[in-house]
């Protein structure tokens, strides 16, 4: 009987206690929920980069997001906007306006972080762009672009840049031929900065970069071909001997072969696109 009684007693405490917290309001969250109001740059990026395309911009210190192992400083918030554009017009808009936003926007890359200056390292190298994980592109030197922008050749040197690392996005999704790594398999070397443009050209590399490895030789052979006319290739490739022009060559079109197979981009289509886009940056057009 006392068994029962104590469990009648239980039953009305658990009644009670949920009545009571039926009955209670929380007037307020513990949680900041309001919508940071945001500066007319930060308003401009939500509303060029984030809504139409999900790419998050990165323009501001965040020092998690950063290599610890270089000294590098967030750009001038000043000359951020100048740079989005470029990079809008030079990068984005090419593939969108060669294959339509909803093929692009899958691959496209969902973060930009922005920092000041080049990532300098202890060999002497600086390093101009970084691809991370497939999904985030990083891109130095903006205060330096910002002092040049209406350079065609700094211009080009960041729509490289932009365009050699989408193409290190590309191939982490979705892999290149083993082949092209089998077309100059020996002459690639951990001591690239050693060479010259010379040494690069007659091994049948585009420059001395792209002999650090076959990943960095695909991109170099990529965004060269797409940042150059085809004057400034044709002129490219007459410095090279028969030999190493023949490599080139055939490196091209295998990449050419992955671009269309892969992603349907026409590689040449898209050069045209963003030899454009170079003349519009650089006389102001947008």
């Amino acid at each position: 009987m006392k068994n029962k009684r104590y469990i009648i007693i239980t039953l009305l405490a658990l009644l009670a206690l949920g009545s009571s917290c039926g009955r209670e309001k929380f007037e307020k969250s513990i949680y900041d929920i309001v919508e940071p109001r945001l500066d007319e740059l930060a308003q401009w990026v939500r509303d060029s980069f984030v809504t139409p395309y999900n790419i998050e911009v990165l323009y501001r210190w965040e020092d998690m997001e950063t290599d610890m192992s270089h000294n590098l400083v967030p750009p001038t918030q000043s000359r951020v906007k100048r740079f989005l554009q470029m990079v809008k017009i030079s990068f984005i808009d090419t593939y969108v306006r060669l294959v339509g936003k909803n093929v692009v926007n899958p691959i496209f890359p969902k973060q930009l972080l922005l920092l000041g200056t080049g990532a300098f390292s202890s060999d002497g190298t600086i390093s101009l762009g970084t691809a991370d994980a497939g999904k985030k592109i990083i891109l130095y030197n903006v205060d330096e672009y910002y002092s040049h922008s209406k350079s065609r050749d700094t211009i080009r040197k960041f729509v490289h840049t932009m365009h050699h690392e989408f193409m290190h996005i590309l191939n982490q999704q979705k892999a290149y031929q083993l082949a092209f790594k089998k077309i100059t398999p020996a002459s690639y070397t951990i001591s690239w900065f050693n060479e010259s443009e010379t040494s690069a050209l007659t091994a049948g590399f585009v420059t001395p970069y792209a002999m650090a490895e076959p990943d960095e030789d695909i991109a170099e052979t990529f965004s060269n071909y797409v940042d150059h006319s085809q004057t400034e290739w044709d002129n490219l490739l007459s410095r090279a001997p028969a030999s190493g022009r023949a490599l080139i060559q055939k490196k091209v079109e295998m990449v050419r072969t992955y671009m269309e197979e892969a992603w349907h981009i026409d590689m040449d289509a898209l050069r045209d696109l963003i030899q454009q886009s170079i003349q519009e940056v650089a006389s102001g057009n947008f």
